[in-house]
């Protein structure tokens, strides 16, 4: 799933904040994913290191328009991506 990761940029407004920029060729489905995975992994972390972990956001403007890499799933891909 790493090449399925978001890149991640600090908040101009808020340097505790970090936003992702979601990958324009995602599929719902994989976004709803990645969106659990991230929860189950700060619920898993000690209270002390979620204080230090900054909040990221999820980007609703900007859009990262790198290719999908070719072992994705089918259904990781938007179905309206165009190559």
């Amino acid at each position: 799933m790493r090449e399925a990761t978001s890149p991640e940029v600090t908040d101009d407004e808020d340097e505790t904040r970090r936003v992702a920029v979601p990958l324009v060729w995602e599929s719902t489905r994989l976004r709803y994913l990645k969106r659990d995975m991230d929860a189950d992994y700060r619920d898993g972390l000690k209270i002390q290191a979620r204080r230090q972990k900054a909040t990221v956001l999820q980007s609703q403007t900007e859009f990262t328009r790198t290719a999908p890499p070719r072992n994705l799933p089918e259904w990781a891909i938007s179905t309206t991506y165009n190559h």
